[in-house]
C-alpha cells in the first residue's frame, strides 16, 4: 500500500494509488510513496552490495506533484524491466533533482512564454531572489525564505504572490501551498499612511521647479494620466486628440489611459526623451531614480502622489464609475476602493455632493 503523507492533496493521493493499482495489475512489484514533498519507489532490489536482495527505498528526485507521479510510473516499469532483465545498477539511478533554477525556468516557458524579460522581472524578480537557482527544489526550502522577509512587507507580499502562482504550475499539494499563502504577513495595498494629496494648482505650479525637461516629461506623465514612475519609461503617448497614452510594460498589463485634466495636454508630454536610467533587472530602479530627483528639486510631495491625485480625479471631478476608473489606473476595483476611498478629502465629498444635487 502507498504511504501518502498526511501534507499531501487528495489529488495527489488518489493519483498515486491509481498508479499502484495499475503496476500491480501489471505485475511489477514495486510501489510508489511519498516521503515529503517527494516520490520514491519501494520494493526488493539487488542489494547495493551487489550480494543477494533486499527491500529497498529508491528515491527518484521527482516532486510529489502530478507532472512528478506521472514521471514516476515511467520510472518504475523502467526500473522493473532492469531487475528482471539483470541490468539494474544502484549507481545509475542517482536521479538529478530539478534545480530551482530548473523549476523556474519550466513555468515561465509555459506560463510567461509570450511575455518580454521585463514584465517576467518586474512580477516575479522580488521573489525569486530569495532562493539559490542551483540548489535542489524544495517547498520546504521556499517557506524558510518567505519566513526570512520582515513581516508586513511588500518583499513578503511579493514573494507569497510569486511562489503561490509557481507551487500551483507544478501542481504541488494544496496544504504546502496554504502554509506558503499565511506567511503572507499583514502587508495591504491600502495599508499605506494616509497622506495629503496635492491640488491640481499645487501640481501646475510644482511642474515649474523641475529644470530638465526630460523630468519634466515624467512628471507631466504621471500626473496627466496618473502612471506608475516605471511606465514612464515604457508607454506611448499620442499628440493628437484624445491624446491617450497606451502603457507597453505595466504592473498589471498593457492599457489605454486618458488625459485627466484634458487641458494638461499643453504640456505636451509626448516630445523630448526621458532620462537614462539603467536598467538592472529590477523595475524599482525606475522609483529610485525619480523619487531622488522629486526631492532634490523639493517638490514638496513623493513621486506617487501624482498617481493618486488623478484617481481621485477621475473619481471625484469628473464623475468616472469606480470600475472604469480602476481600469484606467491599472488595477483591480477592490484595490481601487480600499486605497482611495480613505484619501477623498471633506472638500471633495462636498463637491461630488454638490454635483449631484444641482
Amino acid at each position: 500500500m502507498s504511504q501518502i503523507s498526511g501534507q499531501i492533496s487528495g489529488q495527489i493521493s488518489e493519483s498515486v494509488a491509481a498508479v499502484n493499482q495499475r503496476l500491480r495489475n501489471a505485475g511489477v512489484r514495486l510501489t510508489l510513496i511519498v516521503r515529503g514533498n517527494t516520490l520514491s519507489v519501494r520494493g526488493t532490489l539487488p542489494s547495493k552490495d551487489g550480494v543477494g536482495q533486499k527491500r529497498e527505498r529508491l528515491r527518484l528526485g521527482l516532486p510529489a506533484t502530478e507532472w512528478g507521479v506521472k514521471q514516476a510510473e515511467f520510472r518504475a516499469y523502467q526500473i522493473w524491466s532492469e531487475i528482471v532483465k539483470g541490468t539494474f545498477r544502484w549507481e545509475v539511478k542517482k536521479e538529478k533533482v530539478e534545480t530551482f533554477g530548473e523549476v523556474i525556468e519550466r513555468f515561465r516557458n509555459s506560463a510567461y512564454r509570450d511575455k518580454t524579460d521585463q514584465q517576467w522581472l518586474a512580477f516575479y524578480k522580488a521573489g525569486l531572489q530569495l532562493v539559490q537557482m542551483d540548489q535542489p527544489f524544495q517547498v520546504r526550502q521556499v517557506e524558510l525564505a518567505i519566513s526570512g522577509c520582515p513581516d508586513g512587507s511588500w518583499l513578503r507580499f511579493r514573494s507569497v504572490q510569486t511562489w503561490v502562482r509557481i507551487l500551483r504550475f507544478l501542481k504541488v499539494s494544496e496544504d504546502s501551498i496554504d502554509k506558503i499563502k499565511k506567511l503572507k504577513g499583514s502587508y495591504q495595498y491600502g495599508s499605506v499612511v494616509k497622506r495629503l494629496i496635492p491640488t491640481d494648482e499645487e501640481i501646475s505650479q510644482a511642474r515649474l521647479l523641475l529644470k530638465s525637461p526630460e523630468w519634466q516629461k515624467v512628471f507631466a506623465l504621471m500626473a496627466i494620466y496618473g502612471l506608475r514612475d516605471h511606465e514612464c519609461w515604457h508607454c506611448q503617448v499620442e499628440s493628437e486628440e484624445p491624446y491617450r497614452c497606451r502603457v507597453l510594460v505595466g504592473k498589471t498589463g498593457e492599457r489605454m489611459v486618458l488625459p485627466l485634466p484634458p487641458h494638461w495636454v499643453d504640456w505636451e508630454p509626448w516630445l523630448h526623451e526621458l532620462p537614462r536610467v539603467k536598467f538592472s533587472g529590477n523595475m524599482s530602479v525606475y522609483a529610485d531614480r525619480t523619487a531622488r530627483y522629486f526631492r532634490n528639486n523639493k517638490v514638496g510631495f513623493p513621486p506617487y502622489s501624482l498617481r493618486h491625485a488623478y484617481a481621485i480625479r477621475a473619481s471625484v471631478s469628473y464623475g468616472f464609475p469606480v470600475s472604469m476608473s480602476a481600469k484606467l489606473m491599472g488595477h483591480g476595483v477592490e484595490v481601487h476602493t480600499r486605497i482611495y476611498h480613505a484619501w477623498l478629502s471633506e472638500a471633495q465629498l462636498l463637491e461630488t455632493y454638490k454635483r449631484m444635487t444641482t
